[in-house]
């Protein structure tokens, strides 16, 4: 089975569209991992995979953890730099998900 991999865009837009769980702890616990250790995508991958029944996808989640690199890495980089400069705070200190909401609650 192949493992699909979400644009930076889709990824933020299924992650606002899980209004079931309140964060990421919630959303790891749901999926019996700890919490901080995979990103929002990682743990919405984790269990859609589970929720199918794909044991590849699930394993290789679990195996790979937060290491994974895929081919939406470096869009995504750049992504997190814009919102980063934008914000006037450093990439490498946050999550896609903390800059998305941080860009958010700045232009709202």
């Amino acid at each position: 089975m192949t493992r699909m991999i979400l644009p930076l865009g889709a990824a933020l837009a299924v992650s606002l569209a899980v209004p079931a769980f309140a964060n990421d702890a919630q959303l790891a616990a749901s999926v019996g991992v700890e919490p901080g250790v995979y990103t929002t995508a990682e743990l919405i991958q984790l269990s859609t995979a589970m929720a199918d029944d794909d044991a590849i996808t699930v394993s290789h989640i679990l195996r790979d953890g937060p290491e994974t690199i895929s081919t939406q890495s470096a869009a995504a980089n750049q992504g997190n730099q814009q919102l980063a400069d934008f914000l006037g705070v450093n990439v490498n200190d946050y999550t896609t998900s903390e800059l998305a909401a941080m860009y958010i609650d700045a232009t709202d």
